[in-house]
C-alpha cells in the first residue's frame, strides 16, 4: 500500500530511457457512486512544459498500456492510499473525440465494481497513467 497526497498526484513527469521519452501523466482518481462508473477517457495527449517543442502523437506511443488502475482509499485530509495489491484489469483505449486525440480505459462489465471496492475498503478508483512515445 502506498500513501501519498492528491497534490504529489497531480505532477506530471518525464524521462528518457533507451530511447525512450516515459511520461507519468497526471493521475485520475474516480470516487464511483455506482456501477456506471466504467471508465476515463482523457484529452488531450499529455503536454510536456519542460518540452514544448515535443508534440506527442498516438502514432508516436510504443503501446497501448496506459499505466495502472487500483483501487484506492481517498480520505478526507487529501491523502490517497493506492492498493497496490488491488489492481484493476482494465481494457486501455485510444480514440479521436473532435478531431483529437484521446486516451484512457474501460472497466469490463464483468467486474463487480461496487464489490470489489466494498472487499477491499476501498473508496476510489486511481489510474497511474503512463505513456511511453518514441524519442
Amino acid at each position: 500500500m502506498t500513501m501519498t497526497s492528491v497534490k504529489d498526484l497531480e505532477r506530471v513527469t518525464y524521462e528518457k530511457k533507451n530511447g525512450k521519452l516515459i511520461i507519468h501523466d497526471e493521475a485520475a482518481i474516480l470516487i464511483p457512486e455506482d456501477n456506471d462508473v466504467r471508465g476515463m477517457i482523457r484529452l488531450p495527449l499529455p503536454l510536456i512544459p519542460q518540452l514544448p517543442h515535443l508534440k506527442i502523437s498516438l502514432a508516436k506511443t510504443l503501446n497501448h498500456n496506459f499505466g495502472n488502475v487500483y483501487l484506492a482509499r481517498l480520505y478526507p485530509n487529501d491523502q490517497v492510499e493506492i492498493l497496490q495489491s488491488a489492481p484493476l484489469l482494465v481494457k486501455f483505449k485510444t480514440r479521436n473525440i473532435d478531431e483529437q486525440e484521446a486516451w484512457g480505459y474501460d472497466i469490463p462489465r464483468s467486474v463487480n465494481l461496487p464489490s470489489e471496492l466494498r472487499k477491499h475498503h476501498a473508496n476510489a478508483v486511481v489510474w497511474l497513467p503512463v505513456m511511453e512515445v518514441k524519442d
